[in-house]
C-alpha cells in the first residue's frame, strides 16, 4: 500500500520543516505536460496551485 506510506512520509517531512522554522508551504510544479490537472469531478488541479502559498 503506497498511500498510507506516502501520507506518513509527507507528515514527517512537514513536521521536520516546521521544527526548522518554516511556516508556509509554496506549491511548485515542474510546469510541464505531466503536471496533474483536474479531471471529471476531481478538485485536485496542480497546475492551478503552482506558486500558491499556504499556511
Amino acid at each position: 500500500m503506497r498511500d498510507p506510506y506516502t501520507a506518513g512520509a509527507n507528515a514527517a517531512q512537514l513536521e521536520a520543516l516546521k521544527d526548522q522554522g518554516y511556516t508556509h508551504k509554496r506549491w511548485l510544479t515542474a510546469r510541464d505536460n505531466r503536471v496533474r490537472v483536474a479531471q471529471g469531478s476531481s478538485r485536485f488541479d496542480h497546475r492551478q496551485m503552482d506558486g500558491v502559498v499556504a499556511d
